[in-house]
């Protein structure tokens, strides 16, 4: 009895991964055409295929960009969290990152140069949403090795 429970549980087996095999050969032609590519990778086509997205990109390949670091109440609700990211978004920024932690909540984003602000006024628009510590610029910082010369 048992080893006929056991066949009847095979062949069940069987005949799913038969009929899911055709599945996933059909949907693998369909995710060809798709195409979900990070922010900024040279030669690569964009995500969204609008003027703005197509220049941010191009800004950003170029070094021509200005990066920020909001940092958030450790405490923020989700829901909080989303109306900072609609507002980022509506402002044409571009976000890159979202920090989660425990101890750290915060988003770092990116604006093409042409469209920067300045600090001053990001803080000050992005200060007043809820959940918001504080905002500052993000710099990179590279170090000269011995031996490098100028």
């Amino acid at each position: 009895m048992r080893v006929l429970a056991v066949l009847a549980l095979l062949c069940s087996l069987f005949a799913t991964l038969a009929l899911a095999d055709p599945l996933l050969q059909r949907d693998s032609k369909d995710a060809s055409n798709r195409v979900g590519i990070a922010f900024g990778k040279p030669g690569l086509p964009l995500v969204r295929g609008d003027a703005d997205s197509r220049q941010a990109a191009k800004a950003d390949l170029e070094g021509d960009t200005a990066n920020y670091l909001i940092t958030l109440d450790r405490s923020i609700s989700n829901v909080t969290k989303d109306k900072i990211l609609d507002v980022l978004l509506r402002l044409n920024a571009v976000v890159k990152q979202e920090y989660n932690y425990r101890v750290y909540k915060g988003i770092l984003f990116t604006i093409p140069a042409a469209k920067d602000k300045g600090l001053s006024s990001w803080q000050s628009s992005l200060s007043k949403l809820a959940g918001v510590k504080y905002v500052e610029k993000d710099d990179v910082v590279t170090t000269q090795a011995k031996g490098d010369k100028d």
